[in-house]
């Protein structure tokens, strides 16, 4: 079941969610990615509850009245290979009441994205040896 995150003060399960979509995700950029980033009314967390407990999550930042930026995406690798990442997706959209959805990655999620229905550009190596893609998503 898909819930918007509406309280970051019990944030421990939350980091331990988030760490694999973070790059060096240390203690520091897990507090800063909480209290800080999407403190901004904008951005948004929801996560997906199995049995109670938060097994993925799925952080926004509305860019218009129908978009927005999928910055994090991460499932508890005990719960991969489930549909849980997608069934976020489409609950976030339906949600948000998306028309549009952008992200941008790397080779190793790409293939989540294709699945989805997103289409992927490559941007190129933006770090040496690290290519990046551009992911969009719109509605039909």
């Amino acid at each position: 079941m898909l819930r918007k995150v509406t309280d970051l003060s019990d944030a421990t399960r939350l980091k331990e969610l988030i760490a694999p979509s973070v790059f060096n995700p240390s203690v520091v950029r897990l507090d800063y990615l909480l209290t800080t980033v999407y403190a901004i009314p904008q951005r948004r967390l929801y996560v997906w509850e199995e049995d109670g407990q938060p097994v993925g999550i799925l952080g926004i930042e509305r860019v218009g009245r129908e978009a927005a930026l999928l910055l994090h995406i991460a499932v508890d690798e005990r719960y991969r290979h489930r549909e849980i990442a997608s069934r976020m997706v489409s609950g976030v959209i339906a949600a948000e009441g998306l028309t549009a959805l952008y992200s941008e990655t790397d080779q190793e999620s790409v293939g989540f994205y294709r699945a989805y229905g997103f289409h992927v550009t490559s941007l190129g190596e933006k770090h040496p040896g690290i290519e990046r893609f551009s992911c969009r998503w719109e509605a039909a």
